[in-house]
């Protein structure tokens, strides 16, 4: 069923990052955004996460540097309606909020490119400028047509910390919308975790402890805790090493036991490469053959010390 949807999801993903690129690409022309083409994309990316929710969430595994403005875009309304697939939303609200994930980045289209994707360190005036596309992304939904309130909130607030700390307004977890806290996560999970032209992806559960760590200060502790169980220990696209000292990257979360995933192994015991990877079902071993005889993961690693790009295993995942 997981290798169906990934076909299809694979699709919608990819229509789905055209149409970002064309909002956003209208609202920095000062043209107006056909809403309607927004709304399809939610409802087919809402669609495919009620059909299979780790289908879709794998492919944010995936990052398109070229593209990162629009791909994030479509990554951070995946990642928050899997939170708030988990949280017990229904269709018609998860709709809203996929509306909500893909426009929140919108008010970046008001942001040159020169100061958005700046290699150096940002002066104080270009950060200010940064800090305000919450509401410059305000101010463009404005002019749209029928934009549900929580789309507002969810772009105004995913800077927002539970804190009182973020930004544009200082607003504390009780001040802030519910699923603006959603966005909020997935919004800095996909930012750590891609290359930007300033600094290097870190590895899925790298980024993942970020966001743990932030529990309760920079973000909700109970989206949080639904994050973590929606992604698993080790999300799709971690580097990970074997007790049988092989080594590989993770294809698939486990909806009944996140410690183990489904893998791919790249290097065998001896570290020798495979010419293709080959898939492990960890939680399928351990219940055919029990703890002590069953391959489990051992650790994390960064594949960037082995030469591995986690992508070139996830675009065909066994």
């Amino acid at each position: 069923f997981f290798k169906d949807e990934i076909k299809v999801a694979k699709k919608i993903r990819g229509a789905s990052v055209k149409i970002v690129k064309d909002f956003m690409s209208n609202a920095a022309q000062g043209a107006s955004i056909d809403h309607e083409k927004v709304e399809l994309a939610s409802k087919t990316l809402t669609g495919s996460v009620f059909r299979n929710v780790d289908a879709l969430l794998s492919l944010t595994a995936l990052k398109d540097y070229s593209e990162h403005t629009y791909t994030h875009s479509v990554n951070v309304c995946c990642l928050t309606l899997a939170i708030a697939f988990a949280s017990g939303v229904s269709e018609e609200e998860a709709a809203i909020i996929g509306v909500g994930g893909l426009l929140h980045d919108i008010g970046k289209s008001k942001i040159p490119l020169s100061v958005l994707d700046k290699p150096g360190p940002l002066t104080d005036g270009e950060r200010k400028v940064i800090m305000s596309h919450p509401l410059f992304g305000e101010e463009i939904l404005k002019t749209m047509d029928n934009v549900a309130a929580e789309v507002f909130y969810m772009t105004g607030q995913h800077h927002e910390k539970v804190s009182g700390k973020g930004y544009p307004r200082g607003l504390t977890g009780s001040e802030m919308h519910p699923w603006a806290k959603m966005t909020a996560v997935a919004d800095v999970y996909d930012a750590l975790a891609s290359a930007r032209p300033y600094k290097p992806g870190l590895p899925p559960h790298i980024a993942l402890r970020v966001i743990f760590d932030g529990k309760g200060t920079d973000f909700d502790e109970s989206v949080v805790d639904t994050f973590i169980k929606q992604l698993g220990i080790y999300p799709v696209g971690s580097f990970v090493k074997l007790n049988t000292e092989e080594m590989g990257v993770v294809t698939e979360v486990n909806a009944d036991d996140s410690m183990r995933p489904k893998i791919g192994v790249i290097f065998s015991q001896f570290g020798k490469r495979r010419p293709s990877p080959m898939p492990v079902d960890l939680y399928k071993e351990f219940k055919d053959k029990g703890a002590e005889h069953a391959r489990s993961i051992v650790q994390a690693d960064d594949p960037k010390n082995f030469k591995v790009n986690v992508e070139d295993y996830l675009a065909s995942p066994g």
